[in-house]
């Protein structure tokens, strides 16, 4: 029915939950708790980082996602109405 490398573990009849989430859910989570790469490399058994970093960094949000756009956009808002002579 199922691949034998997805491991499948059934929760309940409707849910199945795959051994690689597990791990993926692992590597995530510490890396967004602020976990030195190399502490999860040697946990999950990669060699180098380079792994973790191509594979799981890119689903982590940082805290300021999006700041840099907004004060850039605040700044052309604040240049245009001093420019238009809007005080607002």
């Amino acid at each position: 029915m199922y691949p034998s490398s997805w491991f499948q573990y059934p929760l309940s009849s409707l849910i199945f939950l795959q051994c690689e989430h597990t791990r993926t859910s692992y590597i995530t989570g510490t890396i967004d708790h602020h976990e030195r790469l190399s502490f999860v490399q040697k946990q999950v058994g990669h060699k180098t980082t380079q792994m973790i970093i191509k594979h799981y960094y890119k689903h982590i949000p940082a805290s300021d996602d999006g700041k840099a756009f907004e004060k850039a956009f605040a700044e052309t808002v604040a240049m245009k109405n001093l420019t238009s002579g809007d005080t607002k």
